[in-house]
């Protein structure tokens, strides 16, 4: 997959303002709402983000809070406790932060509310804190604030880990969780409940972003509403192009697709990553270029305007069943997809060390052989950067289908003159081939020995 980066006038100044509006959007939340205070569940700087801006701006949207006498409630997380900001500036009188050496309980004057938390004293907190909490207060709708990856995320790292089990059985009505990016609702009956961050930074943070408000009702039954506070929308959108024959139909296909899906919000920013098997895989390729242009200007067209795309990606391989006339039009192409069979190249170190030849010989081509051959192959990257991850089968099936070629979108060139053009590189990775079949026995062997026998090997091969 290849990511392909658009116009250098993107809103950059925009999107790097967007943190503090949401931040801004949060507090006039609260002040319209009459919130009776505002908590944190960790990670208001990152890291060792040193500009002091950062933390006036925090302190300035604060004391706005503090004049309305709401007062915040916050735990360092692990990127607060890095952070140059708090340990050179001071909260305003109003944030209340607690400790971070043990949990401890604060309770919120003129309502029957306890707030329990801990705060990360250093960035690594790997043990289970949860057992440390107090009890909870009878009498009183108890809150625990925690920053903690729960029993863990793909995502982030694993900090103050414990179980959804434990959290239900410490006898709170609600807990406030931090450290995860993604708002969600972990359970209802006690609320669980990840707020999430109020702007996302990046497309890794596609979607909705905002807060949660609680409501607690005299009877002490609960119930939240999340509300969005970002000013910048990230969305990954994929676009399944299978089937489709022109750059037309797939750029129809483009303005359906972001219709249906674009957010209304005062600035959308795309990631669109097509899809599918196509015979246009290597048209896409060659024009990539206007590619992304088209589908910038479609973007455009919705949300105002306020639509960027961040960027396009490709992921689309050629239409085997179109393209397989390699075999029928040249020898060397038919030997060396002869080769490539699940039951060949059966091992990892074989695989490997196939990849690696391929490249070297690729960066040993000319510029108009290189072309030709980019032009010919659906995807010339899945031939240098084969994934050794997957199973074995899976591999050799990648493989062959990267050498097949596209005869229906030669660029303006004989399919006979394409091929005499990379005759010399076919040539060069049929004997590559039938030498990488015997490597599969090879990865027992010493790096020289290895080394030696591969020489004397593609040397057998090139006599043949």
């Amino acid at each position: 997959m290849r990511g392909l980066s658009l116009h250098e006038d993107a809103p950059i100044e925009e999107i790097r303002g967007a943190t503090r509006r949401a931040t801004t959007a949060m507090v006039d939340l609260a002040l319209r709402e009459q919130v009776d205070f505002l908590v944190i569940a960790g990670d208001v700087f990152d890291g060792d983000w040193d500009d002091i801006g950062t933390g006036l701006f925090f302190n300035r949207e604060m004391s706005r809070l503090r004049d309305a006498d709401i007062p915040v409630y916050l735990i360092r997380g692990n990127h607060d406790a890095k952070s140059v900001i708090t340990r050179t500036l001071s909260y305003p009188p109003n944030v209340y932060e607690f400790s971070t050496n043990k949990a401890e309980t604060i309770l919120h004057e003129g309502h029957e509310v306890a707030l329990h938390g801990r705060g990360f004293p250093e960035r690594q907190l790997s043990e289970n804190i949860v057992a440390d909490y107090p009890a909870a207060c009878s009498g009183k709708f108890n809150i625990g604030l925690l920053h903690t990856s729960l029993a863990g995320s793909a995502e982030h790292d694993t900090y103050a880990p414990c179980s959804q089990d434990e959290l239900e059985g410490a006898g709170y009505d609600y807990w406030a969780l931090g450290h995860i990016h993604q708002p969600e609702i972990i359970c209802e009956e006690p609320w669980i409940v990840y707020s999430g961050n109020t702007q996302g930074r990046h497309i890794r943070e596609a979607g909705k972003r905002g807060c949660f408000i609680v409501n607690v009702m005299p009877s002490g039954q609960s119930s939240v509403e999340f509300r969005v506070l970002d000013s910048v929308r990230w969305q990954l959108m994929e676009i399944e192009i299978t089937g489709l024959k022109t750059l037309v139909e797939i750029l129809d296909k483009v303005d359906s697709v972001i219709a249906q899906e674009i957010a209304e919000t005062p600035l959308a920013v795309l990631r669109l990553v097509f899809t599918g098997v196509s015979e246009l895989a290597s048209k896409l390729e060659r024009e990539r270029d206007q590619l992304n242009d088209e589908c910038l200007s479609i973007a455009q067209r919705y949300n105002g305007g306020k639509v960027w795309v961040e960027s396009v990606r490709l992921n689309v391989s050629g239409n085997v069943e179109s393209s397989g006339s390699l075999s029928q039009h040249d020898d060397f192409g038919a030997e060396v997809l002869a080769a490539l069979q699940p039951s060949k190249l059966a091992t990892t170190f074989a695989r490997e060390r196939w990849s690696v030849e391929v490249e070297k010989l690729l960066k040993d081509l000319g510029s108009e052989q290189r072309a030709a051959i980019e032009a010919l192959l659906p995807d010339c990257q899945s031939v240098i950067e084969i994934e050794a991850e997957t199973d074995e089968a899976n591999d050799a099936n990648n493989l062959q289908q990267s050498l097949l070629f596209e005869t229906d979108t030669l660029p303006e060139q004989s399919l006979n003159e394409a091929l005499s053009e990379i005759h010399p590189f076919l040539n060069e990775l049929r004997n590559l081939t039938l030498s990488a079949l015997d490597w599969s026995e090879s990865d027992v062997k010493g790096e020289s020995e290895v080394k030696q026998s591969d020489t004397d090997k593609t040397t057998a091969a090139r006599k043949l």
